[in-house]
């Protein structure tokens, strides 16, 4: 019963499920193609205007990431991209750091169609992700390091998903390169 009355006064106290945080601001977004032609998705990212490219997966930077999906992507496909580009990233320590939450994360995902909308937000104050789909709640993840791993398969200097795409959700923020 405790559990049910935190969740709900952390419900009440949210902004509206699938919606972006008061105080950020989109900061820039791009495409994601398969193949360099085929357009899979639509990347947005949403920060608060003093964020730098230095800070944005720092602990103490809110951020959301939005994906609008321009085909269907099963469940495996997204996962494997997923921890490709993370092995790339990071060493076999940190990525077994955050397994259980990646875990947690995976098995939340559906498959896409065309029009679907993944929102992914950080929450500097409560140090947590919330993934929402199609503006319905699927998972909350409560840990700054994971949060910083993850939203890095996008934003990281070191091998994003593509620099192309990365530069362009970072385009709207101070000191960009």
């Amino acid at each position: 019963m405790k559990h049910i009355i935190i969740l709900l006064i952390l419900l009440a106290s949210s902004p509206a499920i699938g919606a972006i945080p008061p105080g950020l601001t989109l900061s820039g977004d791009g495409i994601v193609r398969y193949m360099g032609i085929f357009k899979v998705y639509e990347a947005e990212l949403f920060a608060p205007p003093d964020a730098s490219p230095e800070t944005i997966v720092n602990a103490e930077t809110p951020r959301c990431l939005r994906l609008t999906y321009a085909a269907s992507v099963k469940v495996d496909d997204i996962t494997k991209a997923a921890g490709i580009i993370m092995a790339r990233q990071q060493d076999e320590a940190t990525i077994a750091r955050i397994r259980s939450e990646l875990d947690t994360l995976n098995t939340s995902y559906r498959d896409v169609k065309k029009g679907d909308v993944y929102l992914m937000c950080y929450d500097d104050t409560t140090r947590s992700t919330t993934l929402t789909f199609n503006d319905e709640s699927l998972v909350v993840i409560e840990s700054a390091v994971f949060a910083s791993v993850y939203f890095g398969i996008w934003l990281n200097e070191n091998e994003p998903i593509s620099t192309s795409l990365r530069d362009d959700l970072l385009s709207g923020l101070r000191d960009n390169r």
